[in-house]
């Protein structure tokens, strides 16, 4: 059994057209743009894919079946990361979606076992959390250095 740690950098879109839920309109959506991932106990750096949401999930798609996971750790409140890749969480104060809506997600997602750690407090020391989207179009190797310290804190954590 293969286990990993996960970490994903995220942006809000608008949902076009809008869908509705729960009688709802849904207008907006938090979209991947890069994710970050490491086996557990490896000494392999932590490999990121970043840039358009469908390659970056296809890029991970392939990863995960090459080295054959089974375990996701992620850190999140509310199961941010794995509800995102699953394509139903759309925001903080609204309920999941019943269903993926109709944008790129991990349809697989099923397969594997997805652990959320809760936030234990510790912070990114760069602080880039909530600029990741607009540092990303001017310097996105930091954004992607912030990602692989988040993926570290998670190996630190399980191990």
């Amino acid at each position: 059994m293969k286990s990993i740690a996960l970490d994903i950098e995220t942006r809000k879109v608008p949902v076009v057209p809008p869908i509705v839920s729960r009688g709802r309109p849904v207008t907006k959506r938090w979209q991947v743009f890069m994710i970050g991932v490491k086996v557990v106990g490896s000494s392999v750096p932590v490999t990121v894919f970043d840039g358009g949401e469908r390659q970056v999930l296809i890029s991970l798609d392939g990863w995960l079946g090459r080295v054959n996971v089974t375990r996701i750790y992620y850190q999140a409140t509310r199961q941010f990361d794995e509800m995102i890749l699953r394509g139903r969480f759309i925001n903080a104060r609204r309920e999941l979606l019943d269903k993926p809506g109709p944008w790129p997600h991990l349809s697989f997602a099923n397969r594997y076992e997805w652990v959320c750690l809760k936030p234990d407090g510790w912070k990114n020391p760069d602080q880039l959390s909530q600029h990741g989207p607009e540092l990303y179009n001017t310097d996105p190797d930091l954004v992607r250095a912030h990602c692989r310290v988040d993926v570290e804190h998670i190996i630190e954590r399980i191990t």
